[in-house]
This record gives C-alpha cells, structure tokens and sequence, in this order.
C-alpha cells in the first residue's frame, strides 16, 4: 500500500516538475520570443496601431506579454471601441480592433467639434484627415444628441438621395433648422429650411410629404431657394434666390 502511495507521489511530482520546467523554458526559449504582429481590418492601421501598443518585439516571450497593458495603451485611441489580443504560438501577437464609425460631428456651446457615433457617444477631434464630410449637429445640449440623430436618421430616411442634409441646428427662437443641398441642373442647390416644432412630432407626415413634393419641384425646374419655411401646421413658404 506505502509502495503504491510513494508511486502516486513520485508521480505526481515529476508531472509538476514537468509543468514549471515547461513553463520556464516557455519564456526562456528562443523559439517563443515574440516576433511578429498581426493586425486585422485596415492594413493602413496596422503601423500606427503597433506603435500606440508599444509591443516589446524581440526582447521577450510571447507566453510574458501582459495582454492587458496593451489594450489599456490601444484602446487610448478614440477611434477604437474595443479590441481583442491573442497570443499566436510561436511568436506572434495577433491585434483584433473595432473601429467606430463616425456618424456626424457635434458642436459643442463652445464651438468645438468632436466625433459621434451611432449610438450618441462622442469621441476625438475634428481633422481634416478623418471623416471630414458629415453632417454638423449644432445648438443641441449633449443630452439632445440621441435625438438629434434620430431626426438625421429621419431626413436620410425621407429625403436621401432627393436633398442631402449638411447640418442640423436646434435654434432657441425658431426652433429646428435644415442646411441642406439638392440636385438642380448645371450643379446643386443650397438652402435653409426652417423645421419650427417638428422635433415635438415623431414625424410630421403631412408636412414630410408637402416638403418632398416642393424640393421634387424645385430640383425638377431647376430653381435655387434660399429659405423655405416648413413649420408645423402651415403652409409651406419658399423664398427663390435670386437669379434662379
């Protein structure tokens, strides 16, 4: 019974040994030094992405790469929402990020512009260099941004590809305003329209309906409007730019 007892133990000590000893030639061995890393999605990320991980190659083992400081340095980057790291034997790092997509930009009372995503969340700073050409969401506070891309929501919903919208403003006198463009012959048309209420409505059909009817006509005869009212409960008013 002892014999059989001292043989588990031997056993089950040499397994140990086994494990430790492997775990220490693991991170001692040349083999396992890390040596590549993969980025997947956009390959024009890939360098800027390692550099913000501050990735150790060459000098240590894959099985030593503290996982969680390199999210914690990737994921300062406000373009990216989530990301997740897989340890690739031999020796690569293997970098999965989720970019957000940018929905519209938001001015803030200040004037400063920052990034929002679908969801109302904002991220970054305006630059040229990113997502440049997107609607601006103005005179909102933060707490309005959700509904404010509700209402962008709305209009692409409505009235893409008839008018393209290149702002939305919540005014304190007048309430909710368009800046928008629609097709007109020889280039594109550019005005403002004066929404009032519509934000109190979820939508106005009646008045969605009068205002697809009048920017059809317009783009159909080729005429400019500066200004069109479109105010909840009366009738709709165009001003002609001159010259059209």
């Amino acid at each position: 019974m002892k014999s059989r007892q001292g043989i588990a133990l031997l056993v089950v000590g040499l397994v140990a040994f086994a494990i430790v000893g492997g775990a220490r030639f693991s991170k001692r061995s040349p083999l396992f030094t890390l040596h590549k890393v993969r980025v997947d999605g956009d390959p024009q990320a890939a360098e800027a992405l390692i550099a913000l991980a501050e990735i150790p190659l060459h000098q240590v083992s894959l099985f030593a790469v503290d996982l969680e400081a390199i999210e914690k340095r990737i994921l300062k980057n406000p373009w990216i929402s989530s990301v997740h790291l897989k340890k690739k034997l031999p020796d690569t790092l293997v970098i999965s990020p989720t970019f957000r997509a940018a929905r519209a930009l938001y001015q803030s009372e200040n004037g400063q512009l920052s990034y929002v995503d679908s969801e109302g969340k904002q991220f970054g700073h305006f630059s040229l260099l990113k997502a440049a050409d997107l609607p601006v969401l103005s005179g909102f506070k933060e707490s309005e941004i959700k509904h404010a891309l509700e209402l962008l929501d709305l209009w692409d919903r409505e009235f893409v590809p008839l008018a393209q919208v290149s702002e939305i403003s919540m005014e304190n006198t007048k309430g909710l305003r368009v800046f928008a463009t629609y097709p007109i012959s020889g280039g594109r048309g550019r005005t403002t329209i004066e929404l009032g209420d519509w934000h109190l409505l979820n939508p106005p059909q009646t008045e969605l309906k009068q205002l697809k009817a009048v920017l059809n006509y317009l783009s159909n005869h080729g005429q400019s409007a500066s200004l069109i009212w479109a105010d909840i409960g009366k009738k709709i008013v165009v001003k002609i730019a001159r010259g059209s």
